[in-house]
């Protein structure tokens, strides 16, 4: 069974003289570490619908995988006030002719500012290559613009697992309570 491979000296380790894979087709590739159970007590015997219950019960407190032994947790983030001010100075700089804007021209402090797109403040421009997930270009939403203005609360926290997020908390908060008191716009805008 022939294996894709972008360098041929890897693929070389592997092939007959005719560039063909020598080994069995159920041989794994890439072979496993030596130690891959050694986090699973000897007798150990789950299925995986056992280990999925499992993380399922412990995921906010956090639990190794009983499979691979990652730690897994299901995380509370809060709506900061670093992520807002990313949004404010991306409405602000944003326009009807140009939305997107680069995040290197926006105003924060951290870089947790990405997670804003989980509550669908804002999106990124996706990346045509792909080597790349997105471009570092971002515009804000409807939803978004709306949270600046005053219009709409959204939720306080979200809860993310991985990189994805599997839902928000039921509080719901304003701009003002997500930025913290005292907060003055006029102010914040003064200094984008």
């Amino acid at each position: 069974m022939a294996r894709p491979f972008s360098d041929p000296t890897i693929f070389d380790l592997f092939s007959d003289s005719d560039g063909q894979d020598s080994r069995a087709d159920d041989d794994l590739w890439p072979p496993p570490p030596a130690d891959i159970l050694s986090h699973v007590p000897a007798g150990d015997v789950r299925t995986l619908n056992d280990g999925v219950d499992a993380l399922n019960a412990s995921m906010e407190e956090g639990a190794p995988c009983p499979c691979c032994g990652q730690g897994v947790r299901l995380y509370r983030r809060k709506l900061n006030a670093n992520m807002v001010r990313f949004l404010i100075s991306l409405v602000y700089k944003s326009t009807a002719s140009e939305p997107w804007v680069h995040h290197s021209d926006l105003t924060y402090t951290g870089r947790d500012y990405n997670y804003i797109k989980d509550w669908g403040l804002a999106e990124t421009r996706r990346s045509e290559d792909p080597d790349k997930k997105d471009t570092g270009f971002w515009k804000p939403t409807d939803t978004g613009l709306a949270f600046v203005q005053g219009r709409l609360r959204v939720p306080s926290h979200i809860y993310a697992y991985n990189g994805t997020c599997y839902g928000f908390t039921s509080r719901m908060v304003t701009i003002s309570e997500a930025l913290g008191q005292p907060f003055r716009f006029d102010e914040l805008l003064a200094g984008i």
